[in-house]
Formats: structure tokens, C-alpha cells, sequence
């Protein structure tokens, strides 16, 4: 399946979903004018009223007051489902080894999952496992989250998801032949058998 087919399928299936509204835009209200803005008001600031098609990653990274690849993070989960098909769409047409904001579609589909390696890397002098962000129970609480995200999606969606996850493995998959967050590691989630 070509680029192009790919993103007519991401088009045809988001195409009549409704803006989720600027009071879903993030999981808690937006601060208050002078108080300390942190990642969720950028997100609520930059993405009010804004529609998935019109965003590209020039936009993005002109107009976003924060880190342009933690825009998904911090959305609420109809937010997130309204506006991934914008970052799946740049990471089709504007893929980079090593971008991090095309990989952010990607990193948002791959489940959490724990890695024994990954803990061991993580600790730190004077470190618990409640502040080890690899500990089983941190993974576990970040899958938690995770699902509540993905959980909404349509069926239809979902057969989006696996067709843009199938092409960035096909046409991306080397490069995330060490990594556990890559392409594959997500179908394994999306399309049962996968990977």
C-alpha cells in the first residue's frame, strides 16, 4: 500500500469526527492567566479551535510554545484521538530517522510495557522502585493510562492505526530494528499476530 493510499484511509476515517472542544482539550483545567504554565496550557492554547487537517509539523513547531513531540502526552484522550491523525499524516509524509515529532504518533501507539533491562538503566544512586520511572508498578500505572487513551478509538480507527503502523514498518521498520517502541512493537498491540 502506497503513502498516498495510506493517508486516503487516515482521511476517509477521521474525517466526520468532531472537534472534542476546548474543555477537552486536556485532562484538568487550563491555569489561570499568571499562574505557572506548564505543557498542558500549550496544548490548550495552541490546538483551541484547531482542526487535525489543518496541523503539519511547520505549524506545529513555529506555533507550539513547548517541545513539539510532547504535544499527544499531554492532550486528553479525545483530544489525543482527534488530532493523532495529524501526526500520523507528518510521519508519512515528512519521516525522518530520528525526528522526534514524527515519532510521536508512533511512541503514542506502543503500549507500556516493562523492560527488566530498561529498570536496570534507570536506577540511579538512592532510587526506589517508586521513583525508578521503569519500575513494574510505574509501567503498569503509565499501561493504565495508556489504555484509557486508546480505548476510544472505532473499529475503523483502529484499522487506520494498522495500516499506518504496517507502512512505517515497511518503510521504516530498519530503523527501529534494536527498539522496542518501533513499528513493530506496536502491531503487536494493534494487530494480534503482528510483529
Amino acid at each position: 500500500m502506497s503513502a498516498t493510499d495510506v493517508l486516503r484511509i487516515i482521511e476517509e476515517v477521521w474525517r466526520e469526527i468532531p472537534y472534542p472542544g476546548e474543555e477537552r482539550l486536556i485532562p484538568r483545567p487550563k491555569q489561570p492567566k499568571g499562574a505557572c504554565r506548564d505543557e498542558h496550557d500549550y496544548v490548550a492554547d495552541f490546538f483551541a479551535g484547531k482542526h487535525w487537517r489543518d496541523l503539519d509539523k511547520a505549524a506545529i513547531i513555529q506555533g507550539y510554545e513547548g517541545p513539539p513531540d510532547a504535544c499527544l502526552t499531554f492532550m486528553a484522550p479525545e483530544a489525543y484521538r482527534y488530532f493523532l491523525p495529524a501526526f500520523m499524516k507528518m510521519a508519512v509524509l515528512e519521516y525522518e530517522p530520528g525526528d522526534t515529532m514524527c515519532q510521536a504518533a508512533l511512541s503514542s501507539l506502543v503500549p507500556p510495557s516493562f523492560d527488566p533491562k530498561l529498570y536496570e538503566l534507570a536506577k540511579l544512586p538512592g532510587m526506589t522502585d517508586a521513583t525508578n520511572p521503569c519500575s513494574e508498578a510505574n509501567v503498569k500505572g503509565r499501561r493504565i493510562w495508556w489504555e484509557a487513551r486508546v480505548a476510544g478509538f472505532t473499529p475503523e480507527q483502529r484499522g487506520a492505526i494498522v495500516v499506518f503502523l504496517e507502512h512505517l514498518n515497511r518503510t521504516h521498520g530498519r530503523d527501529y530494528a534494536y527498539d522496542s517502541s518501533g513499528p513493530a512493537a506496536a502491531l503487536k498491540h494493534w494487530k494480534p499476530g503482528a510483529g
